[in-house]
């Protein structure tokens, strides 16, 4: 019986093949770039697309504060209401909102608002998206190297990398036509006719 091939060895070359395919399947469609044809941008501008987020973190952290402290005022009176920076579930409920925008923006688009504004992408180091384990440990990065002086790193680095970008295997760039291997994926900025 030479014919017979066992069911279990062919289930188990085919799970073999599907995990080694896993990456592959989960990249399809999505944009790749070649970042060694990459501009890097310049501490200024990663500044000044920082401080756009700020302003709408802000305004979105207002608009929180405001509505959790006139629902406190209603349920528990006016006493609790000057409490409420005390409480425990407040500055937990901020961090979590600014934990989400900025975890949102880099898996969903690879961008932030400030850094759509600001002509700024942000790439793994192997030139694909960011995913989700990824945009956690930056984020978590970002926090505790900012203390120790992690975005003049920038100024050290050869190609422009803060300290949580080097330890977190991410590249900031500026988007061209040129670095996405397939250019159906680059959208450039609307011109408007003069």
């Amino acid at each position: 019986m030479k014919n017979e091939v066992d069911p279990i060895h062919l289930i188990k070359q085919k799970h073999k093949v599907y995990k080694e395919n896993k990456e592959k399947r989960m990249m399809l469609g999505v944009r790749h770039a070649d970042l060694s044809a990459a501009l890097r941008p310049s501490f200024k501008r990663r500044l000044i697309a920082g401080f756009y987020d700020f302003i709408l973190l802000f305004s979105i952290l207002f608009v929180v504060t405001l509505i959790a402290s006139l629902m406190t005022r209603s349920i528990a009176g006016e006493a609790a209401m000057n409490d409420l920076p005390y409480t425990l579930w407040f500055p937990i409920l901020l961090f979590l909102i600014i934990f989400a925008f900025f975890i949102f923006f880099w898996v969903y688009a690879g961008q932030t608002l400030g850094m759509i504004a600001w002509r700024l992408q942000l790439f793994r180091d192997d030139g694909y998206p960011l995913t989700l384990k990824n945009a956690i440990l930056r984020f978590v990065l970002i926090i505790t190297t900012f203390w120790f002086g992690g975005f003049l790193w920038i100024f050290l680095t050869e190609n422009k990398k803060a300290l949580h970008d080097i330890l977190s295997k991410t590249n900031v760039v500026v988007p061209s036509r040129r670095i996405f291997t397939d250019s159906k994926h680059y959208r450039p900025r609307r011109r408007f006719k003069r």
